[in-house]
């Protein structure tokens, strides 16, 4: 970089000295190719040039055409010039462009479209952004694409020469570890989709009931994280919301807070995903930045968007306004991945969701069983229709696990044995992706992975958006990448526009839900779910320094994971559980009358003079360390207690042989390592 710039200077000194001699000298020099190659870039510049003006006239006359009646009204709202410096900003960062947000502005003033004094607030976001950097000028590397001046860049060519390089042996090779990713990758889907079932077998009635009677935003909010705790997916939680609003169950008001809570409840579970690469601290440390990047961007949204919400009632609001006066039945759409992984899934455990939907309406369990026991009913586990993804019909199956009038008990032994033997198939599938994967790296160039991978980030928000779309859950898509961050194959600032893709992705699932409902409201629900995650990403992801915040706590929780490796297990029970459980006891008080509010405002003060305590030691008494070394304290007084027991023995031996008079030398080995 010092040698270019140096060169750029010396020519810029040379340029400066150039003389009028010295240019009708190195015009008689100019041979007569050079001559015409001069003629055809000068024919070739009044070209481009004559249709990009032909081309910004057209584009005036369209918009003459489409706001031939609303472009007055529209814009007048412009007339204020701070609304005119937003507009400016949005509109060059959506199209990383200034010069195409100024060619737009100069063609609407053209059109009478929009007056000048209109046009120069919006002209002056986009200098803002221009002389910050966050977007170029004139074409080149579009916001957050960056390249690595550590590594030359891998090109097309580069990739031809590989495959020209690759043996058949090769090639056989790595079609063998492809269909092996695939079997794993399928397994692995299918045991996911399992643990979910049996997760709603287990905590049906549980989580139903959890939606009777709120009223308060934060236990709201907090019956949103627990609940998709126990279901282990947004998607079935979201779509149990819009059901209940629909039906009248629920206000919009009290859903929303709902909604919020489940999209941080959905993260558990690739967090949970990262444990399978414990046993490499650098691959656990990158695994689980990347899984909490997902929870740290849910946090901070609903920390920013509830209050405003609670307050002034945008979502509400702006969604109200939205809603349709009337909604059609409609057929519930599933995704092609998940029609070739349920129909497995649905063998063996098919999970009735609404069991929890009555249960939410205030029906109990006791009364649904009684009319199992009578034939009446279903239970926790049901027959149904099964699709056949090679022919396309449907046939009705009983699961491995359906038991006739079972009961209660019944229907949660088998949701246990489910779920214990999801998760070994989830460890064992796991295991084997990335085993699998490791295989496919080491025999991969990593410029061309990380080439692959390292695409602009809006473009990344939309093939997660696409990926959740297919497998109808953001919960699978983020656990599917969280072991790629974890070997270093997608970069964690690349995981997080992945992962606020999926975020927009399983809104479509609430969307979808209440298409089936004949109630606005239920479609107004939906809504609100889809522009929170459009808001949280305006907020936390376009500004670079606005990025960084969840980005650096992520790695931040990563760097703790490497001081002790039972962190992400104290930060998965406290975060997920036990806050989410005192904060919902918290907020029941006031719901009561007389000293239970007291009690609870009494709590709430005492909450926040630990929170503002904790950040006062962490950012003003260099907690961080403190915390850090503590954290390898217990790791090490963890390790000792693992080979304790064959020190002692070891010791015991050295000193009976001592005692003896026999002497020698005692050396105890575990794993190579002398003891």
């Amino acid at each position: 970089l010092e040698a270019g710039t140096a060169g750029q200077v010396a020519d810029l000194e040379v340029a400066t000295s150039y003389s009028c001699a010295d240019l009708i000298n190195g015009c008689k020099a100019t041979t007569k190719e050079e001559f015409g190659w001069a003629v055809f870039r000068s024919s070739l510049l009044i070209f481009f040039l004559y249709f990009f003006l032909f081309f910004l006239d057209l584009m005036g006359g369209a918009f003459k055409v489409l706001g031939g009646c609303t472009a007055g009204a529209m814009f007048d709202g412009l007339s204020n010039p701070i609304a005119g410096l937003m507009v400016g900003i949005i509109a060059t960062v959506l199209v990383q462009s200034s010069s195409t947000s100024t060619s737009i502005v100069v063609s609407l003033v053209g059109s009478d479209a929009m007056t000048v004094p209109v046009a120069i607030p919006v002209i002056m976001g986009e200098i803002i952004l221009l002389y910050t950097g966050l977007v170029q000028h004139s074409p080149g590397p579009t916001l957050l694409s960056q390249v690595a001046v550590d590594e030359a860049p891998y090109t097309i060519a580069d990739c031809t020469e590989s495959c020209k390089a690759t043996t058949k042996e090769e090639f056989g090779w790595a079609a063998f570890r492809t269909c092996l990713l695939i079997f794993f990758l399928y397994f692995f889907l299918f045991f996911l989709d399992l643990m979910g079932g049996a997760f709603k077998v287990l905590g049906g009635c549980t989580a139903g009931a959890m939606f009777d009677g709120l009223s308060n935003p934060v236990a709201g909010l907090m019956v949103g994280i627990i609940a998709t705790v126990l279901v282990q997916s947004s998607s079935t939680s979201t779509s149990i919301v819009v059901s209940l609003v629909g039906s009248d169950a629920m206000t919009v008001p009290v859903a929303i807070p709902v909604i919020m809570g489940a999209n941080i409840g959905t993260s558990v579970t690739n967090t949970i995903v990262s444990f399978g690469q414990i046993n490499d601290l650098d691959q656990f440390e990158r695994a689980f930045s990347g899984a909490t990047v997902h929870d740290m961007f849910n946090m901070l949204s609903v920390a920013v968007i509830l209050p405003i919400e609670i307050i002034f009632h945008p979502l509400e609001e702006m969604t109200a306004a939205m809603k349709p006066t009337d909604v059609d039945d409609g057929e519930k759409w599933e995704g092609p991945i998940k029609k070739w992984v349920a129909p497995l899934v649905k063998r063996v455990l098919n999970a009735n969701k609404d069991i929890i939907k009555a249960t939410a309406k205030g029906e109990s369990c006791e009364d649904i069983y009684a009319a199992v026991a009578d034939g009446t009913g279903k239970g926790l586990i049901k027959c149904g229709d099964v699709y056949n993804p090679f022919d396309g019909t449907e046939t009705y199956v009983c699961p491995a696990f359906y038991k006739s009038k079972a009961t209660k008990a019944d229907d949660m032994a088998s949701g246990a044995v489910a779920l214990f033997i999801s998760i070994l198939g989830l460890c064992f599938c796991l295991y084997g992706l990335v085993k699998t994967l490791q295989s496919m790296v080491m025999a991969t160039s990593t410029a061309l992975l990380k080439r692959a991978t390292d695409i602009n980030p809006y473009l990344a928000m939309i093939v997660g958006c696409g990926i959740t779309l297919l497998v109808q859950s953001s919960s699978i898509t983020t656990s599917v990448l969280t072991p790629l961050v974890g070997m270093d194959v997608i970069k964690l600032e690349n995981m997080l526009p992945l992962t606020l893709g999926a975020n927009i992705g399983t809104t479509a699932t609430a969307l979808l839900a209440s298409m089936v409902s004949d109630k606005p409201e239920s479609v107004q629900i939906a809504l609100c779910h889809f522009f929170f995650n459009v808001f949280g990403i305006l907020i936390w992801f376009p500004i670079p320094f606005m990025r960084e915040v969840p980005l650096r706590a992520a790695r931040q929780l990563g760097w703790l994971t490497r001081r002790h490796r039972g962190f992400p297990a104290v930060y998965i029970f406290f975060m997920f559980i036990i806050m989410p459980l005192i904060l919902l006891g918290t907020s029941s008080l006031f719901e009561s009358k007389g000293a239970y509010v007291v009690i609870g405002a009494f709590l709430v003060l005492v909450y926040a003079a630990i929170f503002f305590r904790i950040v006062y030691f962490f950012y003003k008494q260099d907690g961080w360390t403190v915390f850090a070394a503590k954290l390898e304290e217990w790791q090490a007084a963890s390790d000792f207690k693992k080979v304790a027991m064959e020190k002692v023995l070891a010791l015991e031996e050295k000193v009976a042989l001592l005692e003896s008079g026999m002497g020698g030398t005692v050396v105890a080995k575990k794993d190579g390592a002398v003891l």
